[in-house]
């Protein structure tokens, strides 16, 4: 037996492969029996399973319809599927897989319980509790083991490759050149890797096909979005968006576009056609006034332009602003008020019989 092993460690085989005995029930219909055999499987599907697993990740169809296959062809118990994850997965992704299982078994069992008889619940589904034991496990229904395998299953699908960071499907964005096709997959696996696969998954999915997609395909998903259209319609629409012919034809009404000359007449600055004023290269003509500028009544110039300081609508100009003033019947010439606090008249022209008061000012001097 030594040799053996050492013969078999050379080889660089296991002598002890992992033992999982799955379920095999057979019905005898004449004898009113069921016989139930454990078969155990076969060591290549393990090898099979490690190398797809490494080569191509625990995410690839091809690694998923292997676990579909054994789960649907024979009945595996809670602790074949933990072997089987525990043989093939690394040990970050074996901790990832067991947190999954957790909540995706604690979501159906949420379901179970309304359910009339009571479906399995959370531990029964993982195997763990007062069903740990293989005794236990090993008198589960047909039923209640595809519940198992359906949970397990939604949780490996949860599993990030080792190394790589879990994208949000949020931010899960259609590139310019992508296939819409190619964009789905993407936002489907991320998805599923937050969410799992129920009901709300499919929501999200619905709504951001549309709402994270590039503009061309958003162009012309619009019609269809608010028709009610399903996903399968979304991508019959977008399988020739980034196709030679689409790009071509694109290419071909964009030109079109360029080359086609405007509506709407002559240019209103030039007079020219094939374009309007606010796009006219050509400098604008400054239009000149009617007349005098009114501020100081000289040159053909707008009057907010009017750079003189001499306003001919105002009394104030060079000479001193004196006005004949008739006050009580009594006339004398004042100084025009032009904003000063005191306005000056002369005392000669003050009369005798009105009041003087003496004030606290001094005047420096007079305006102007």
């Amino acid at each position: 037996a030594e040799r053996v092993k050492k013969a078999a460690s050379k080889r660089k085989c296991f002598v002890d492969p992992p033992r999982l005995f799955p379920i095999i029930r057979q019905h005898d219909a004449r004898a009113g029996m069921i016989n139930v055999q454990y078969m155990p499987l076969e060591y290549k599907f393990f090898k099979d399973l490690k190398a797809a697993v490494s080569q191509y990740g625990p995410q690839s169809p091809f690694v998923l319809s292997m676990l579909e296959n054994v789960g649907t062809s024979k009945l595996i118990l809670p602790l074949d599927w933990e072997s089987i994850a525990q043989a093939v997965l690394e040990g970050s992704q074996w901790l990832q897989l067991r947190s999954w299982w957790e909540e995706e078994a604690r979501k159906q069992a949420r379901i179970n319980e309304g359910q009339n008889p009571q479906g399995p619940l959370e531990d029964k589904l993982m195997g763990e509790g007062q069903y740990r034991a293989l005794r236990e496990q090993v008198q589960y229904t047909d039923q209640e083991l595809q519940k198992v395998r359906q949970v397990f299953l939604r949780a490996w699908r949860r599993v990030v490759p080792t190394g790589q960071a879990q994208p949000s499907f949020v931010k899960t964005i259609q590139g310019p050149n992508e296939p819409y096709t190619d964009f789905l997959a993407r936002l489907r696996v991320a998805i599923e890797r937050t969410v799992g696969r129920d009901e709300i998954s499919k929501i999200l999915l619905d709504t951001l096909a549309y709402e994270n997609a590039n503009p061309e395909c958003k162009r012309i998903l619009g019609p269809l979005k608010g028709q009610g259209a399903s996903v399968a319609e979304f991508i019959r629409a977008c399988s020739g968006v980034g196709g030679a012919e689409h790009q071509a034809s694109v290419f071909a009404a964009a030109l079109a576009k360029a080359v086609k000359p405007q509506r709407g007449g002559n240019c209103f600055n030039c007079g020219k056609p094939g374009h309007f004023q606010k796009d006219c290269k050509r400098r604008r003509k400054k239009r000149q006034p009617l007349g005098l500028c009114r501020r100081c009544g000289k040159g053909k110039h707008w009057t907010q332009e009017c750079k003189s300081k001499t306003d001919r609508e105002m009394l104030i100009n060079d000479s001193r602003p004196l006005m004949s003033l008739i006050i009580e019947g009594i006339q004398f010439e004042g100084l025009v008020d032009t904003g000063a606090d005191v306005s000056v008249i002369s005392l000669q022209q003050w009369p005798n019989d009105w009041k003087k008061e003496k004030i606290p000012l001094v005047l420096t001097g007079l305006g102007s």
